[in-house]
Formats: C-alpha cells, structure tokens, sequence
C-alpha cells in the first residue's frame, strides 16, 4: 500500500459474543462506538478500539441484518421480522421506537448524511424511504 492512497490495513483485534453470524457493522462518526447485526437477532454496541461489549440490544425476532449510526449519534438496525427499530445508543437500556414496514424481511438501512431520512432495502423488491418530515 505505499505510495496509495489507502492506509496499511493491519489486523488489530477480533471481538466475538454474537452466537452467529455477523451480518453488519457500523461505527459512530466520532469512533468510539460500534454497533454490530447478528443472526442471534441481537444488535451489540462495543467500545472502539477495546472491543468491549458494553450491551446486547435485543428486540428483534428473526436475524438481524443490517444497522446504521446517523450524524448525531442515533442507531438503527433493521430485521428479518419486516422492523426498523430504532436505539438511543447511549441509553441502550431504553425501549427501541419499532417501525413494521411490511415489506417482507429487511436487508440494508443507512441514513441520509442530515439524518433526516433513513433508506431501508426490503425483501420485496422495495427501498422504503423514512423521514422526520
């Protein structure tokens, strides 16, 4: 990688508590948080760079596929069961808000670059796109 524009990628750790498949990660823009998606349908958050599990967010009942951090720090993961759920991260003890789209299992989530608006890739062929407004 020298003379790239790419950084030399090193292995620096490996975290495991999922009792499965990872399915996505995210980290939070200041980088001390990661959250990751697993088939145990629990999303975990973890401290950066140490790899702490510091919860286990559980709610959604089939594998969770994929989450996403907005600008402001807000978590979302979307599911197999068809939900959105939605995570203050730093109350991670609070009741998620849930969303059913009854779009069949959800695949992908990620936020606009505001945080106004969450794309959601479902199993139906659509992309859902949920907004504040």
């Amino acid at each position: 990688c020298m003379g790239s524009e790419y950084p030399c990628f090193r292995l620096r750790g490996e975290w495991s508590g999922h009792s499965g498949t990872v399915n996505a990660i995210a980290c939070r823009k200041d980088g001390t948080l990661a959250a990751s998606a697993g088939d145990d349908t629990t999303v975990r958050l973890w401290s950066v760079p140490e790899g702490k599990c510091l919860a286990v967010l559980k709610g959604h009942t089939q594998r969770v596929t994929g989450v996403a951090f907005g600008p402001r720090g807000q978590l979302a993961s979307c599911s197999k069961d068809g939900t959105v759920r939605l995570w203050n991260p730093d109350a991670p003890q609070a009741e998620p808000r849930t969303l059913d789209l009854r779009a069949g299992g959800l695949l992908t989530i990620e936020f606009s670059p505001g945080g106004e608006r969450l794309a959601v890739g479902c199993g139906d062929g659509t992309i859902r796109l949920l907004g504040s407004n």
